[in-house]
């Protein structure tokens, strides 16, 4: 992702286990950043107010099952966000958490059964391990996809915790190279910039895009014949009835 140069999906292992050795069901819950955007994707199609009473609701959950309840924040989470999580965790010993900087593919060897997330991009990275997730959102981006359940009310989303080991879930991984594809490169567009990428660089990255180093950047490279360009693109865009703005709305 153009906006972090961390990762979970890293190849340095620790050389002690992670998840409890047992033979009960281990879930992992995906965290979310409480501070960023929970209704990003729309608000109808949600089965919780927010990420917080989304860990609320699971924990309740987590009271019926015989299951190992492992949650991890994402390694590029602020601070504000670790801190809340802590708090929630301070009588909750029942969740286990993880370390952030863990390698997802240590806990994939180590035997996650199942992972819970309102809309995240793990929903189609553990499904290309065949490893079931459940969105608690029909709000996300690879709603069209089969390769995750899609719970959309709050007793199926509980039916499904419950017994997600009896449900076939469809791991076909070209629909979800197919998915990744639309996602993350076809739909791609550089509606304000030529180059955003580069832009980003210039400003020393995705970081300071809500900064004066981006609008001292606008200011200095700013020509009418750019904005003339962003026009074209957008009405280009607008009239053309596409649901994604595209690479090819350009400038004529």
């Amino acid at each position: 992702m153009f906006y972090t140069k961390k990762t979970s999906f890293h190849s340095d292992l620790k050389q002690h286990n992670i998840l409890l050795k047992n033979t009960k069901k281990k879930i992992l819950i995906a965290a979310h950043c409480f501070l960023d955007a929970p209704h990003g994707y729309g608000h109808k199609g949600d089965l919780f107010l927010d990420f917080y009473e989304w860990l609320k609701y699971l924990y309740k959950i987590s009271k019926k099952t015989n299951y190992d309840w492992y949650i991890k924040n994402h390694i590029s989470f602020m601070d504000q966000t670790n801190i809340i999580l802590a708090n929630f965790l301070k009588d909750k010993p029942e969740f286990k958490l993880i370390p952030a900087e863990t390698s997802h593919f240590q806990l994939i060897k180590e035997g996650i059964n199942c992972v819970l997330t309102v809309h995240g991009t793990i929903g189609w990275e553990y499904a290309y391990f065949k490893i079931p997730v459940i969105n608690a959102s029909i709000n996300n981006p690879h709603i069209c996809y089969d390769f995750n359940l899609n719970p959309k009310s709050l007793d199926e989303y509980e039916k499904m915790i419950l017994n997600f080991s009896k449900y076939k879930i469809n791991y076909n991984k070209k629909d979800i190279c197919e998915y990744y594809f639309m996602h993350n490169l076809f739909t791609n567009n550089t509606w304000m910039f030529d180059d955003y990428i580069e832009v980003m660089k210039k400003i020393g990255g995705y970081k300071n895009l809500g900064t004066l180093k981006f609008y001292n950047y606008w200011i200095d490279n700013y020509r009418k014949s750019i904005d003339a360009k962003i026009n074209s693109k957008l009405k280009s865009f607008l009239s053309s009835g596409e649901h994604y703005m595209k690479n090819w709305f350009y400038f004529k």
